[in-house]
């Protein structure tokens, strides 16, 4: 058996380099990614692993085949405390955990701030940087509380970016992500510029099968536990709104040239997601009537 590197945070770079040049990807944001499954890998062998799910982006990109669509921050739905001081003491715990991954949280600039950002549900973002050696990576977590799922039950393998041991977390459902992304689109309408959820809508149900059973019972959770009217006709944010508004139109070319996404405009992605969510919305609404 070959031994391990003495050093192994050198060894970690210049694999995560290797990487970049190879795949055209940005150093810094493998650092970063990196960095985040590190922690899930702790997190997963820690005494809190039940009561943090995994959403947001960071999951996304676990399930779509696209390098390009990155995340910055490890987004969760939390359960129990809500205290900043306690979030502190819980994550310093689980940052503290020795691997033999080479990475060094650092515990004592451990900060955590209330959030509330749009029409989203506040919730708490801690904040510090992990080292590998010298090289610092800023380590930023969005806990949010109080959402609804419809299937809590959802366990996954994440995927790594290195050959060490697979983080084995909870995980939002897939039909909860676009029940929740649709929610905001419906609450927000034309005013939503969050471009990358648009292409999540598009995207997740090209890697994902997604039933709709599933779909109606997370819109369903959703939308009541948010107070959000589920829509009985195409909704603003999904509407020809949304292309007359040059602004948006360059929101999505931006947010489309940034991930390399050629050829798909922004009619076509309202046009499939509308197509997604939108016979949820009948079936719904029809058992209602």
């Amino acid at each position: 058996m070959a031994k391990s590197p003495v050093n192994i945070a050198k060894s970690v770079k210049d694999r995560l380099l290797n990487i970049a040049r190879k795949e055209g990807r940005v150093f810094d944001v493998l650092l970063v990614r990196f960095a985040l499954e590190r922690l899930l890998f702790r997190l997963s062998i820690s005494d809190h692993k039940e009561r943090f799910v995994l959403k947001g982006g960071m999951l996304v990109t676990a399930w779509i085949d696209d390098d390009n669509r990155v995340t910055r921050d490890a987004d969760f739905l939390g359960q129990g405390t809500t205290d900043p001081d306690g979030l502190i003491a819980d994550f310093r715990a689980i940052m503290m955990i020795e691997c033999e991954d080479g990475l060094q949280f650092d515990i004592d600039a451990l900060d955590a701030r209330a959030i509330r950002e749009e029409m989203e549900y506040g919730g708490i973002r801690l904040k510090t940087a992990a080292y590998l050696e010298r090289t610092r990576i800023p380590v930023t977590i969005d806990i949010g509380f109080g959402d609804a799922m419809a299937d809590a039950s959802q366990r996954i393998d994440y995927p790594t970016l290195l050959d060490f041991p697979a983080p084995y977390i909870r995980v939002y459902p897939p039909a909860t992500v676009i029940a929740e992304k649709f929610q905001a689109m419906v609450a927000l309408g034309v005013l939503n510029g969050r471009m990358k959820d648009y292409y999540d809508l598009w995207a997740i149900p090209r890697s994902l099968d997604i039933t709709p059973d599933d779909l109606d019972a997370a819109i369903l959770a959703t939308f009541d536990r948010r107070g959000t009217a589920i829509p009985s006709s195409r909704p603003p944010g999904l509407s020809s709104d949304m292309l007359e508004d040059e602004a948006k139109q360059r929101q999505w070319r931006a947010y489309a040239a940034s991930i390399e996404l050629k050829g798909i405009d922004l009619d076509a992605v309202l046009d499939a997601v509308w197509g997604l969510v939108g016979p949820s919305c009948e079936r719904l609404l029809a058992k209602k009537s």
